[in-house]
């Protein structure tokens, strides 16, 4: 809308910039004299690249006015600038772009964004169903975290890699204990190009921090190496060989100790997507700066897709596995079947987890594959099981969180014994959230149905196990199906009993094990009751 002493002028086109967030606003002028302003309305359908509403949920709270600007003949067009950024009052706006990372104990640790005061904050779980979270500011200065990524030491210490938006930076803060009363904040990279976009921090097995990173300004992958576990000597890298646009929506993951590729340890492996050719594309470093790299074409069917979003790790073998959004907005999966992605990927699309525009992806210790993942349609948080390692041909979803508008941003991570830990964004209550087995920080977030007994995590003092469950609303007529095992990986042979709630199996003293229910609805549609529980014999 376009307002001011010349009542003929009207917005003449709208250009983008090289900052995805910021636009250019030209002005038909039409030749005549006067004063032209632009007063934008906000009506809850403009949203940024990491999908933050303007001025946080309701309509109006992001309107904006620029300055006037002058007008002489024989002028015809004229740029005016304006800004609008959500305000930093009202209901407080946390959990966005959140990232997860678990003790050696299973207690979740999880950097996030707090939108309403521009803040990098850390919540520290008390335990692993995060009962009562201690909540620590890492960084006020400015608008920082938009973007974070975290990992730890061996010895719980947190360390979090974030985007400084006000100065266009990418830092890290390292905790100075496991309670993080105190930090250290380092800038990274302080170019005058705008940096630290989709951040992702991994640890090698030496404790040195590795980064990856998107530079705006040049549409660039970098990667920044620490050199030290205090980030004292800093490798800074423009990934070789990637074309004039690379980087965006980069995910990172390292190789892993194996015993038949022992010089592929803690190599970067990246995934991103290529706005240019629409393509989704891996890098293979060939050192941990990766100042030599090669990089692997994924999937080229991902045109049109505005909001795109990786996420990637790598199998036993070393061989990546990578989640994002195809052009139907469907989730979708390639699995490499060498470490370099040098051959054609195997591919999986996802059924029935809806239009997706955010997942993330985990293998567990036996390679089976985990996802979770946003809908938004539905606006739920799904998590996808598969049964079987790679090709997924059996598979499972349900939805984690149902409850009004839920699941945005999911930052998954597996404990010890493979169940999946997601947190995630409460959009409807403007709130960071966690599901976890059996517990989650929020009443609304548990599955549909659930296991109830025995508890996860328990001990029995009997060789006998009663498995029970609670029936979901309205499926008094459904059957139901259990599987128990001594690991997810081992739990395949899935035994049907009907519509009863609870079976009595018979166990092995001094044996852990994990189970799982499934209900089978008339369609034969199996839906989980959330992640796999555990308990322990003695």
């Amino acid at each position: 809308m376009v307002a001011g002493s010349n009542s003929r002028a009207t917005i003449g086109a709208v250009h983008s910039t090289s900052d995805a967030d910021t636009y250019q606003v030209f002005v038909n002028a039409n030749g005549r004299a006067g004063t032209i302003f632009l007063v934008l309305i906000d009506n809850d359908s403009i949203v940024d690249s990491q999908q933050i509403t303007l001025g946080g949920n309701g309509v109006y709270n992001g309107n904006a006015m620029s300055t006037a600007a002058m007008v002489t003949p024989p002028a015809k067009q004229t740029q005016i600038t304006t800004s609008a950024r959500a305000p930093r009052t009202g209901s407080i706006d946390v959990g966005r772009n959140s990232a997860i990372a678990l003790t050696t104990t299973d207690i979740p640790i999880i950097s996030y964004y707090d939108a309403t005061n521009g803040n990098l904050k850390l919540a520290l779980c008390d335990t692993p169903a995060c009962i009562y979270p201690a909540i620590r500011t890492l960084d006020s200065t400015g608008d920082v975290g938009a973007w974070s990524s975290i990992a730890l030491s061996k010895t719980n210490i947190p360390y979090v890699a974030y985007y400084d938006t006000t100065n266009g930076d990418l830092k890290l803060a390292i905790c100075k204990s496991t309670a993080c009363t105190a930090t250290t904040i380092i800038t990274v990279d302080n170019a005058t190009n705008n940096v630290g976009q989709f951040v992702g921090l991994k640890l090698t097995s030496t404790g040195i921090p590795i980064i990856s990173y998107y530079d705006a300004t040049n549409s660039a992958l970098k990667v920044a190496f620490c050199g030290s576990t205090t980030c004292n000597k800093i490798t800074l890298t423009t990934v070789p060989g990637l074309g004039s646009d690379s980087g965006y929506a980069n995910a990172l993951a390292l190789t892993q100790y194996n015993s038949g590729q022992s010089t592929l340890v803690d190599l970067p492996r990246i995934s991103y997507y290529d706005r240019t050719n629409n393509k989704i594309k891996v890098v293979v470093c060939g050192n941990q700066i990766c100042s030599t790299a090669t990089v692997a074409d994924l999937d080229s069917t991902v045109s049109g897709v505005t909001n795109q979003n990786t996420s990637i790790d790598v199998s036993s073998e070393n061989y990546p596995v990578v989640s994002y959004i195809d052009s139907a907005g469907k989730l979708k999966v390639a699995t490499c079947t060498d470490t370099n992605c040098s051959i054609t990927p195997t591919f999986l699309s996802l059924s029935g987890v809806g239009d997706v525009t955010q997942s993330s992806l985990m293998l567990t210790s036996a390679d089976i594959l985990m996802i979770a993942s946003y809908d938004t349609v539905t606006q739920d948080l799904w998590l996808t099981e598969c049964h079987t390692a790679y090709t997924c041909t059996s598979r499972i979803s349900d939805y984690l969180h149902s409850t009004g508008n839920v699941g945005q941003f999911p930052a998954l991570v597996l404990n010890s014994l493979d169940i999946p830990i997601t947190a995630y964004t409460d959009v409807s209550n403007l709130r960071l959230k966690l599901a976890v087995p059996k517990s989650t920080v929020d009443d609304g977030s548990l599955p549909r149905f659930a296991k109830t007994a025995p508890s996860n995590n328990s001990t029995l003092t009997k060789p006998i196990a009663k498995l029970t469950w609670n029936a979901p609303v309205g499926a008094s007529n459904h059957a139901y199906e259990y599987c128990i095992a001594t690991s997810i990986a081992a739990c395949t042979t899935w035994v049907n009993v009907g519509t009863a709630t609870s079976v009595t199996v018979n166990v092995s003293p001094s044996t852990t094990y994990v189970w799982q229910v499934r209900v089978l609805n008339p369609a034969n549609i199996t839906v989980s009751s959330g992640g796999y529980w555990s308990f322990r014999t003695k």
